[in-house]
């Protein structure tokens, strides 16, 4: 063999090493959390691509009371038998878990190797409506245990909860350790999470509707305030005007949805001084006056309240402190400023591991593209709450 062949395949044969390296060393350990990015930056599905790719859904089961014990979900078996268990928790949605992107986060859980259960919680979807919704997350969760043989090892969980979703989530991972029977959390990630609900909501009141939207950021802050503070009315109704006339007024702020309800037609079958004066708050948006704000917050408040950490006392002491809380947060984040990340990292430290990420990836909750080091900071980090999960017992 002549010396600059040997030459040539000594160079191929360093190559393929290095190859080999690269692939087992720093690809392969973070593969799970670029297939979730992947699947979660893909092209939307639809439901039959959905039930292609094997979603299913668990019909809520009524306790004896005629209240459920167990609430509709949507499920994702994990990839076998020894997958560990994601429960997703969606933030504010009218759809619930009939969201498409709801579908999408979950089925992203999925690509990365884990069964999924994402529970329906009425309270998010409606809100005003419905009971705790720490205490839906819970049943799914032990459903899930009950029900995981063949499907995944519910032994490794972990729960993801997005934007007022993180909330819940992590309240139900401060149940789960103390339920009867226990069910261990080993890890929460926390994407968007208000750290105190209550004090944005005086601020998502001060939003104004954009006038011009071919300012992406104008019109993102125009859009969660109209948003934000139509759940928050909405929340608030059941305190603030008669029994009678919540049904109506329900009817009428959904078919409004997220636009702004100023050109809306008035709503039908009411006719109280308590409902025209919630009517003329919704229709002020940007500009109603302080004391009107503080008076639909006020009403607001137990709803609020439910989805943020800083109301909850010194509950937080019962976190078991081997559950690893995950904050990930986006800079540019409309709705909840990245302030609130650092105030509840701050709030929850001394209670257990806390990792948190400030990110360009993500605005609320939808991607963005910043480019190859920050993917490769939140491929790190989402490894790092998988790898919590599964290591895990």
């Amino acid at each position: 063999m002549t010396r600059g062949r040997r030459w040539i395949l000594r160079v191929l044969a360093l190559l393929a090493l290095l190859g080999a390296g690269t692939y087992l060393f720093v690809w392969r350990p973070v593969a799970d959390a670029a297939a979730f990015l992947a699947r979660l930056n893909g092209p939307a599905l639809d439901a039959a691509a959905f039930a292609a790719a094997g979603a299913r859904t668990w019909p809520a089961v009524e306790g004896g009371d005629g209240t459920a014990s167990v609430p509709r979900c949507l499920v994702f078996d994990g990839p076998d038998a020894t997958a560990p268990l994601l429960l997703v928790i969606a933030g504010v949605t009218p759809e619930g878990i009939d969201d498409a992107r709801v579908a999408q986060l979950a089925l992203a859980c999925r690509a990365a190797g884990f069964g999924v259960v994402s529970p329906e919680l009425v309270r998010l979807a409606r809100p005003g409506e419905g009971p705790d919704p720490t205490a839906a997350v819970l049943q799914a969760l032990a459903a899930a245990h009950v029900s995981g043989a063949g499907r995944w090892d519910a032994s490794r969980c972990g729960i993801l909860g997005v934007s007022l979703g993180g909330g819940v989530a992590l309240r139900a991972a401060l149940e789960a350790s103390r339920a009867s029977p226990p069910h261990p959390v080993a890890a929460v990630l926390l994407v968007g999470a208000p750290d105190d609900a209550r004090v944005l909501a005086t601020d998502w009141f001060r939003l104004s509707i954009a006038r011009d939207k071919s300012d992406r950021t104008v019109a993102a802050h125009s859009e969660a305030g109209i948003f934000a503070r139509h759940a928050v009315l909405r929340a608030a109704l059941p305190a603030l005007v008669p029994a009678s006339e919540v049904a109506p007024l329900r009817l009428w702020i959904d078919t409004v949805g997220e636009n702004s309800s100023g050109p809306a037609p008035s709503p039908v079958g009411v006719g109280s001084p308590e409902a025209a004066h919630w009517v003329a708050v919704m229709r002020a948006e940007a500009d109603a006056r302080s004391e009107d704000v503080a008076w639909a917050l006020a009403a607001a408040e137990p709803s609020l309240a439910l989805t943020s950490p800083a109301a909850w006392g010194d509950e937080l002491s019962r976190l078991d402190p081997r559950t690893s809380v995950y904050l990930l947060h986006g800079q540019t984040d409309p709705l909840v400023p990245v302030t609130e990340m650092g105030k509840l990292a701050s709030r929850l430290s001394g209670h257990g591991p806390v990792d948190a990420l400030e990110s360009r990836l993500i605005a609320h909750v939808s991607l963005e593209s910043p480019g190859p080091e920050e993917t490769w900071r939140h491929l790190r980090f989402l490894t790092r709450f998988f790898d919590a999960v599964r290591t895990s017992r």
